[in-house]
Parts: C-alpha cells; structure tokens; sequence
C-alpha cells in the first residue's frame, strides 16, 4: 500500500494542472479508465481509495497484489488478441451478432 496527496497522484496519472479539476470528473477520465485498463491487462490487481477529510478528496491509497494463475491467463490471452473491440471485451459489453454455440 501506498499513500499520495491530490497533487502527486494527479501528477502520477499524467493529468496537466488546472485539467479535471473536480474529483468526480478525475475519477470519471482518469482513475477508472488507468484501473480497468491496469487491472485487465496486467500480472497484479490494483485497488485505489480516496482519502477524505470532511467531504473533500485530499488524497488516495493504492493497494496492489499478485493475480492468481488464471487471472494472469486471462491478462496474457487478452494482450495477444487485436487491440480492436478491447474496451468492449474488458468492460462486458461485447455484442455477438449469432450465439456462440451456433457458429460452433
């Protein structure tokens, strides 16, 4: 585990000063797309908490572990499949035109 400020974790992610400036639009644009992205195509899970005092966001904790076997399975077959319908294929949204069993 790992704690860092607003201003480190911003600068962590790559976003400029004065862009996504609210919590809700970093974690929107930025946080969840890096941990979707992290989490399926890598060896480790990544889990981040906000820290808040009172209401606002001050900072974060990461956390981060080793996938079992079958998930680094998953991660390594996805990176060898084209990059094309990815997103789709990581979030669940991937729409079949025939039932697989068809086609089979």
């Amino acid at each position: 585990m790992e704690r860092f400020g607003l201003d480190d974790f911003r600068e962590l992610l790559g976003v400029d000063k004065g862009r996504l400036t609210t919590y809700g639009n970093l974690n929107q644009y930025a946080i969840k797309p890096a941990l979707l992205e992290v989490n399926a195509l890598s060896d480790f899970t990544v889990s981040i908490v906000p820290e808040q005092t009172g209401r606002r966001v001050t900072g974060f904790v990461i956390g981060w572990g080793a996938k079992d076997i079958e998930g680094k399975r998953a991660a390594y077959a996805e990176l060898q499949r084209p990059r094309v319908g990815r997103k789709a294929r990581i979030t669940g949204t991937v729409e079949e035109m025939l039932p697989s069993a068809i086609i089979e």
